[in-house]
C-alpha cells in the first residue's frame, strides 16, 4: 500500500519537473528550419528584477515554465518585458551554425544571448551578401554533441505570435536569393516602361507620358533601394534611406496625380 502511493508521489514529481520546461530542440542533418512557439519557456519580468546580470541565477531559472501556445491569446496573459529560454542539442558529430531570426514586429526591444561556460554571451549579427542582419538575424554557434541554451529578452512583448524562428543560414541565403530575383525583375519592367514613357513623352510632347515617366522613375528608385536592404524590410533603413525612400514614394504619388490631370486634360 505504502509502496504505491511512494510510486505515485514519485511519478507526480517527475511530471512536474518535465512539465517545467519546454522539450529541447534537436539539431540533426535533416534539420531546416521551425518555427519556436512550441519549444520556447517564458518567464514574466512584470517586476523588472530580471536582468541580463542575474538571469542565470537558479532562483530566476526555475521560474521558466513552457509557454502556453494552446491557450488563445496566451501573450496576453503578461506583461510586456518578458523572458524567452530555448535549448538547442546538437546531434551531429560537428559543430554546426544556425541562424536565429525575428520577424519585424517582433523584434522592438529584443535582446540574444547564448550561455556559454556559465556566461551570457550577445549573439553576434549574421552576415549575408556582406550586409549585416541587425537585429533580425543572429549566429547561433552549436559545438558537437552539445547542447547550447539561448536565452531572448523582449522588452515590447507583441500581444500577436511572436514569429521568432531558428534556420539553417542556407535557407536564408536560398530566401533572399528569390527575393532578390523577383526586386530584379520587377526592377527590369519598371525601368523599360519609364524609358518607353520618355520616348513617347519625347515624340508626342505629352504631358502624360512625362509625369508617368516620373512615375515609374520614383517607383524603380525605391525599388532599387529596397534591394540593398536585408529582406526589404523598413526597420532596417538608415534615417538617409527613409528620407530617400519617402521623397522617391511622394515624387511617385504627386507624379501619378499629375499624369491623370493631364490624362483627363485631353
Amino acid at each position: 500500500h505504502w509502496g504505491s502511493r511512494v510510486l505515485l508521489l514519485f511519478f507526480f514529481l517527475l511530471f512536474s519537473v518535465f512539465s517545467q520546461a519546454a522539450p529541447v530542440l534537436l539539431f540533426d542533418h535533416e534539420f531546416q528550419q521551425i518555427r519556436l512557439d512550441s519549444v520556447l519557456d517564458i518567464v514574466d519580468n512584470v517586476d523588472q528584477e530580471i536582468t541580463a546580470d542575474n538571469i542565470l541565477n537558479p532562483e530566476f531559472q526555475n521560474q521558466f515554465a513552457p509557454l502556453p501556445i494552446y491557450m488563445p491569446s496566451a501573450l496576453s496573459h503578461y506583461s510586456k518585458h518578458v523572458w524567452l529560454r530555448v535549448v538547442l542539442r546538437n546531434t551531429q558529430p560537428q559543430d554546426s551554425q544556425l541562424w536565429f531570426s525575428a520577424e519585424e514586429g517582433s523584434i522592438r526591444g529584443l535582446s540574444v544571448y547564448q550561455v556559454q561556460d556559465g556566461q551570457l554571451m550577445p549573439l553576434a549579427n549574421a552576415v549575408l551578401f556582406k550586409q549585416e542582419f541587425t537585429p533580425l538575424i543572429k549566429e547561433i554557434h552549436l559545438p558537437a554533441m552539445q547542447e547550447r541554451t539561448v536565452l531572448i529578452e523582449v522588452k515590447n512583448l507583441p500581444l500577436h505570435a511572436l514569429q521568432l524562428h531558428i534556420a539553417k543560414p542556407e535557407v536564408f541565403y536560398k530566401n533572399s536569393l528569390l527575393q532578390r530575383q523577383y526586386f530584379s525583375f520587377g526592377l527590369g519592367i519598371m525601368l523599360a516602361n519609364a524609358l518607353v514613357c520618355l520616348a513617347f513623352a519625347i515624340y508626342f510632347a505629352a504631358p502624360f507620358f512625362f509625369w508617368q515617366m516620373c512615375y515609374v522613375a520614383s517607383v524603380a528608385g525605391v525599388m532599387m533601394l529596397g534591394l540593398q536592404i536585408p529582406s526589404g524590410w523598413i526597420s532596417h533603413f538608415t534615417e538617409a534611406q527613409f528620407v530617400i525612400a519617402f521623397i522617391g514614394t511622394a515624387i511617385a504619388s504627386i507624379s501619378a496625380l499629375m499624369a491623370t490631370n493631364a490624362y483627363l486634360s485631353e
